[in-house]
């Protein structure tokens, strides 16, 4: 049947003379929150095999094909039928997210631009904000570790899936470092003073957490990660009303982490990338853990995975920040007092800006 839909994402691709092509991919893995998608490619001038126009593997694709970073696996393309879809300005290409498509490079002496509408099922919400802002995140978090030598590679990003053929021209000047106030003022913002949970709001969560590691003795990193633990929910803006059912996992701490990563080490990024995996690992492995969640926390759990099995506790307890991750779990949990006196933001930003790459 019909239904109404959302714009999901907005796009213009200029694909200069020499321009790169896109490896085979499909879309869906690059695209979070929504299930399903369809794009609309509008070109703006003729599109064909010579100038890097789009080549599509038919048929009724429905689910994510094996994949490396999203690029499909080398010998599932060798088994796909390819054609290449060559239109003129004045057609339109429709395809939905599941769909295998890649181009070429541009060989001829003219640009070859397209526009690109994709759009999401209104039943999946109005996602938009959420995808550029966790976009956002993702790639900047990428390009830091690309300038910093620790994530070096030769071909640029473009998306979340690594599926662009171009790389990177001379490397420009390394860009000033993005002020600390920039992530401050999330916190100081009206999005930190909506419900958190059952009692709190997100800044009265985040300063309570913060609280509990420095009444535990905790050092600055795990403080900090204390603090900004649900930075994720401020970048997507994911808080719903504590009565609302999810239908999926919106992963706000791997959000929140590549955020982060912009300013700090991974002292207090990687025990925000895992305070989720954490819950789970304390519900399969403390028999008393779960009755003390509080009822969003249940309701979170049941769309990140529900407890871990031996294997997953068992990789887990060997990541790197395991026990602070854990540490963190907990004043998460006791977080969410709503009777508790605590310092204000303000109390952490001269500890903020220590631990910063700005400092």
């Amino acid at each position: 049947g019909e239904e109404a839909a959302f714009l999901f994402k907005e796009k213009a691709n200029w694909k200069a003379s020499g321009g790169a092509g896109f490896a085979p991919h499909q879309d869906a893995t690059a695209y979070r929150f929504a299930d399903s998608h369809v794009s609309i490619m509008v070109p703006v001038d003729a599109a064909y095999p010579a100038n890097g126009g789009l080549s599509f593997s038919p048929g009724p694709h429905r689910e994510v094909l094996p994949n490396n970073k999203g690029v499909i696996d080398p010998e599932v393309v060798a088994s796909l039928p390819w054609e290449d879809v060559s239109v003129l300005p004045g057609d339109v290409v429709l395809f939905s997210s599941y769909a295998p498509h890649r181009s070429g490079p541009n060989t001829t002496p003219s640009p070859r631009r397209a526009l690109y509408l994709t759009y999401n099922p209104a039943s999946a919400g109005d996602v938009r904000q959420a995808y550029y802002a966790d976009k956002r995140a993702e790639l900047e978090a990428r390009e830091a570790r690309r300038r910093s030598g620790s994530g070096a590679q030769a071909l640029a990003q473009l998306s979340i899936n690594e599926d662009f053929l171009g790389r990177h021209a001379e490397r420009p000047p390394r860009p000033p470092p993005r002020p600390l106030e920039e992530l401050l003022q999330l916190y100081r913002g009206p999005q930190a003073h909506q419900p958190y949970d059952e009692a709190v709001s997100e800044l009265q969560h985040a300063l309570r957490c913060a609280a509990c590691a420095r009444r535990d003795g905790a050092d600055d990193a795990a403080v900090a990660a204390a603090l900004l633990h649900d930075v994720g929910h401020l970048v997507v803006g994911d808080l719903f009303p504590a009565d609302m059912e999810l239908d999926k996992d919106w992963k706000h701490e791997e959000t929140g982490a590549a955020y982060l990563s912009v300013w700090f080490p991974p002292s207090v990024v990687e025990p925000v990338r895992l305070h989720v995996a954490a819950k789970r690992y304390l519900v399969a492995t403390d028999p008393t853990y779960a009755a003390k969640l509080s009822t969003g926390s249940v309701r979170s759990l049941a769309v990140q995975g529900g407890p871990m099995t031996e294997e997953e506790c068992a990789a887990f307890r060997r990541l790197e920040g395991f026990g602070t991750a854990v540490a963190l779990r907990r004043w998460d949990d006791d977080g969410k007092d709503p009777s508790m006196e605590v310092p204000g933001l303000e109390a952490y930003v001269d500890m903020l800006r220590g631990l910063s790459r700005e400092a």
